[in-house]
């Protein structure tokens, strides 16, 4: 076969991968979870149901698949924002602005995870688990003389991450302001994710 044949192929495979996730996220988003069947997101991404099932046996892996995609991508920036700056205060205001482009380009990305988090049906891998223990034990280490030291990893899990998901669905929803969200309320969040868990 031709190898230019077999690139145009990849390319269109990863298109139509990409379409699926997409209308996964916005099935999620919109109809909860327990809506999202594999027939409903193959429709709405433009492919078979066969299609679908060539790739993820199931519309739990499909799930699964994308969450820790999006979750990893997540924790991989927390991380590096751990390792660039040597204050706490820093890592969470830098961290909170790459959260907020990310929702700027598409909050359903950010409204997804938080959905995903908040789903007991969703469970976690053991991977994602020790990925997680493993940033929160980091947190700990290098900034141990800004968070007290009562704290536990799953408070710091609930103000990091809760903070921002929850800040950004409620602007969203427009619960208590329908205001795009501000340089200034990224600091006063960072602030009061700091002050929790001095």
């Amino acid at each position: 076969m031709n190898i230019h044949l077999l690139i145009m192929a990849r390319a269109i495979d990863d298109q139509k991968l990409t379409a699926i996730k997409k209308s996964l996220i916005e099935i999620i988003i919109r109809d909860g979870a327990t809506n999202a069947s594999i027939a409903k997101v193959a429709k709405e991404a433009g492919v078979s149901s066969g299609y679908l099932y060539r790739h993820y046996n199931s519309k739990e892996s499909l799930l699964l698949d994308l969450y820790v995609d999006k979750y990893d991508n997540i924790n991989h920036i927390l991380l590096s924002k751990i390792r660039e700056y040597d204050t706490f205060k820093d890592v969470i205001l830098s961290f909170y602005n790459e959260i907020l482009k990310i929702a700027v380009q598409n909050e359903n990305e950010i409204l997804f995870l938080l959905k995903m988090m908040t789903d007991y049906s969703i469970k976690i891998s053991d991977e994602m688990r020790t990925e997680l223990k493993e940033t929160i034990a980091l947190i700990l280490r290098k900034f141990k003389n800004e968070i007290n030291s009562q704290i536990e990893g799953e408070q710091i899990f609930i103000q990091i991450l809760g903070n921002i998901f929850l800040f950004i669905n409620l602007r969203k929803r427009g619960v208590l302001k329908e205001n795009i969200i501000t340089p200034n309320d990224i600091k006063l969040l960072t602030q009061t994710t700091i002050n929790a868990l001095k």
